[in-house]
Formats: structure tokens, C-alpha cells, sequence
């Protein structure tokens, strides 16, 4: 498989491509804008073309494309695929190790470019491919697709997602809301446990394995799911906004909470709420708690944190190129 790399390295060199994201080599070949990407399986390595084209997929040049006998062969073969979509074809050669080692990746690449140069597909190759005025000097790439775009088409198809992304810092304002809420959670589900002593008039109660399971997954709903709900839908470009807020944000919840529970402790033995006795009791209340008591403590909070960046995490925009 190192042969095979370094075989694909010199092919990428040998076309003049350039590193893009998600592992994509970009650039262009007789005035067509491509993309490739090597998928490397166990036994196999797949080599996956972009070809940027003008046309919808529903072009009648598109259904008239001659791509000579070799290809003929090898398609019928199913061992290259050739695809259309609007303004992009997909060319795959299955085998992509076979021929990177006989050398036919840029002969077959090239008989492709040719049926399309036949076609008409490469008229006006320095134009944007959506408006077809203005000259394009840079490729784009965006969500693993290569494209030939004009600034101001980009700008009319990310208007969705800057729409998408308005009311932002009023969802940001939210974030203290979803905590006070995984708070009030966390007291409801704490203060329930220890009513449900109260009720059964036991120390002990034997919980299934399944079920405390269960409760975990419920409190870590409870704690982190409003915060992570309201993360979801701020945009930021930073994926470590994603995790560090949410988990911050689960451990404060987890944390007041425990002063709303304490201080409802406080309320029942003194019928007041007095926030400031709570929170001296707070850490008493911790060193007195037995060892199992604060482990099913932490698991839960963890639960939490774990619920809250599981949430927020989000989809990623799609631009549609």
C-alpha cells in the first residue's frame, strides 16, 4: 500500500493539484476544473474524480457522450463509473491501484475530458459555471465538492445559511435559560430520589442494572439537553465552541442545581429560603455523603456533560454546488 501512495503522490503531482479540505486535490486540466480523492480500502484503493462541467444533469449533451471503446469496456466491466449530476460529473475508477501501477489513470482521465471537449462541455472554461459572465480565477471548494464559482453566486446560494444563522444572539442570551432549566432538572430529579426513600421508608433499594442505566441517560436529558438544544442552533465556526461551552455550561447546571436541591433541604428543616446557609451547606453536605451516594453523583453530571456536547454538536451547512 506505500507503493500505491507514493504511485498516487506522483499522479497528483503529475496533474498540478493542489491540497484542499477533506482530503481533496484540486486544480484544473485542459480548462476543466477536477477534484480527487483516494479512498484507500483494506485490499483495495478506490480513486474518485470531480470533472466541473456548465450543464445540468439533464443536458441533452450529457446523454449523447461518446467515451470510446476502452472506457465502453471498462464501464460494462464495472470497473470505472461515470456519473452526472447539474454542473459535475463523478468519475470513479474502482480499481484505482490497477491503474495507478500500469499507468492508465491519466489516459482514461483524459478520454473522459475529450468526450466532454466533444460535447461542448468545455466552452468558456474561465467562466463562473452559474452565471456564465464572470471570469473565475480561483477554484472553490466547499462540503468535498470542487467548483467553478463566481464571488457573487457564492454569495447568492450561502444567503440560506446566513438566514439560517439570523436571531444568533438571541439564542446565545438563551444559554444561562437552558442551564437555570438543566438546574431546576437536576433538583427535581435529586429531591424525587429522596421523597421515594421517604415513601417506601427504606434505606436500601435494589435498582437493576438496566434501569439505573436508564436514569443516567434521563438525567443527563434533564442537565444537558436544553443546553445543548440551544448550542445547536448558534453558528461558530470553532468545533471546540461546541464542546467546551456545552460541558461548561452541563457543569454549571449540575452545580446550581445542587444549591437548588440543598436549598431545598434547607426550606423543609426551616420553612425559608435562605440561599447563603445552602451554599455553606453545599460542600458539608458532599463530605458527609457516602462514597456510593457521590459516585452516582458524578456519573450522573457526567451523563450530563456528555448529553449537552453530544447535542450541541452540529450538522454542518450544505452549500448546494
Amino acid at each position: 500500500m506505500n507503493e500505491v501512495t507514493d504511485q498516487y503522490g506522483r499522479l497528483v503531482n503529475g496533474l498540478g493539484l493542489q491540497p484542499a479540505e477533506d482530503e481533496l486535490f484540486i486544480g484544473k486540466l485542459r480548462g476543466f476544473p477536477i477534484a480527487l480523492k483516494f479512498i484507500r480500502g483494506e485490499s483495495s484503493a478506490l480513486l474518485l474524480f470531480q470533472i466541473r462541467h456548465p450543464l445540468p444533469a439533464k443536458a441533452q449533451e450529457l446523454s449523447d457522450l461518446c467515451y470510446g471503446d476502452e472506457l465502453d469496456r471498462l464501464i460494462t466491466e464495472k470497473k470505472v463509473e461515470i456519473s452526472m449530476e447539474d454542473r459535475l460529473a463523478w468519475f470513479t475508477l474502482v480499481d484505482g491501484a490497477e491503474h495507478l501501477a500500469d499507468g492508465s489513470v491519466l489516459r482514461l482521465l483524459n478520454a473522459v475530458l475529450t468526450a466532454f471537449e466533444k460535447a461542448g462541455l468545455g466552452r468558456n472554461s474561465e467562466l463562473c459555471h452559474y452565471c456564465q459572465t464572470e471570469q473565475v480565477a480561483t477554484l472553490t471548494c466547499e462540503n468535498g465538492r470542487v467548483a467553478q464559482i463566481c464571488p457573487a453566486c457564492l454569495h447568492q446560494r450561502t444567503q440560506p445559511i446566513v438566514a439560517a444563522q439570523a436571531g444568533a444572539l438571541r439564542m446565545l442570551a438563551l444559554c444561562p435559560v437552558a442551564a437555570l432549566v438543566g438546574a431546576v432538572g437536576w433538583a427535581v430529579i435529586w429531591i424525587a430520589y429522596d421523597l421515594l426513600f421517604e415513601l417506601l421508608k427504606t434505606n436500601v433499594l435494589h435498582i437493576p442494572r438496566i434501569v439505573a442505566a436508564v436514569e443516567m441517560v434521563i438525567i443527563g436529558g434533564l442537565v444537558g439537553g436544553p443546553v445543548g438544544w440551544v448550542m445547536k442552533r448558534i453558528p461558530h465556526k470553532s468545533k471546540k465552541l461546541y464542546a467546551i461551552v456545552p460541558a461548561l455550561l452541563a457543569i454549571i447546571a449540575v452545580v446550581a442545581g445542587e444549591v437548588l436541591y440543598v436549598t431545598w433541604l434547607v426550606y423543609r428543616e426551616m420553612h425559608e429560603i435562605w440561599l447563603g446557609l445552602s451554599l455553606k451547606l453545599l460542600t458539608r453536605l458532599w463530605g458527609e455523603s457516602d462514597g456510593f451516594y457521590l459516585i452516582m453523583k458524578l456519573l450522573a453530571a457526567g451523563a450530563g456533560v456528555f448529553m449537552a456536547v453530544t447535542i450541541a454538536r452540529p450538522a454542518k451547512p450544505k452549500l448546494n454546488l
